[in-house]
């Protein structure tokens, strides 16, 4: 009961601030509305805007599960990530005189993954880390995401049941070099998982059946070509 009461008063104080935050935009006054989300950041979480962005996501994560072991009791790591996430977000593109398009790239995607973590490690149901997923998604429209990122959102779709985004990101990073090696395996473990699925399940994922069969062929034919056969290993150790 403690917990939720916490939970529901951070939430309380978040759409205070950000409500704040946007008159303060509307009004042309950027610089105010970024020292007010510094102070809020600071006030809620112990870390700075500045400190936001000298770490990245993983290292931010790792902090505060540090910090909280030393100190339990709430908010609790997910929530910290995900105030962390909705004020980098919401910081991204205050058109103050250090502002930049590569600061405001850089806060989106790494309030991107401050979600995603959050959903990966801490709250695997939280509604508002899933929708500022969505959110920032939205916002990052046309911009490509780095490999890591990409890597992250296939397999949180594919734990959410959307299983066509999940396909779709999947895709962005077979041809890509930088991919992880294990990806093509865990690609085609994807789709075998599927291959299980009842036809109601696929169809609610918006991947039917006859459309995860010709993705487990295509993924598992990449991999063959990028495993030299017995044949052209024995050619060339001739």
């Amino acid at each position: 009961m403690y917990q939720r009461d916490y939970l529901l008063r951070l939430i309380a104080q978040m759409t205070e601030v950000l409500a704040v935050v946007l008159g303060l935009r509307r009004r042309g006054e950027p610089e105010q509305a970024q020292a007010l989300i510094d102070q809020t950041m600071g006030r809620l979480v112990g870390l700075q805007l500045a400190d936001a962005d000298a770490l990245d996501a993983e290292q931010i994560a790792s902090l505060l599960r540090v910090v909280k072991a030393d100190h339990p009791g709430p908010p609790t790591v997910a929530e910290q990530l995900i105030v962390i996430a909705t004020l980098l977000h919401e910081s991204a593109d205050l058109r103050t005189p250090d502002w930049t398009l590569e600061r405001e790239d850089a806060r989106r995607v790494k309030a991107l993954m401050l979600f995603l973590i959050a959903l990966r490690d801490e709250e695997p149901d939280s509604d508002r880390a899933i929708e500022g997923v969505d959110t920032v998604l939205r916002a990052l429209d046309g911009y490509e995401l780095p490999v890591r990122v990409r890597d992250e959102l296939w397999q949180h779709f594919a734990r959410r049941g959307q299983y066509a985004r999940a396909e779709d990101w999947l895709f962005t990073l077979v041809d890509d070099p930088e991919a992880p090696d294990d990806l093509l395996d865990r690609g085609v473990a994807f789709y075998v998982r599927l291959c299980e699925r009842s036809d109601a399940d696929l169809e609610a994922g918006n991947l039917p059946r006859d459309e995860v069969e010709a993705g487990l062929a295509e993924l598992r034919a990449i991999a063959a070509r990028a495993t030299p056969g017995d044949d052209e290993a024995k050619g060339g150790d001739a």
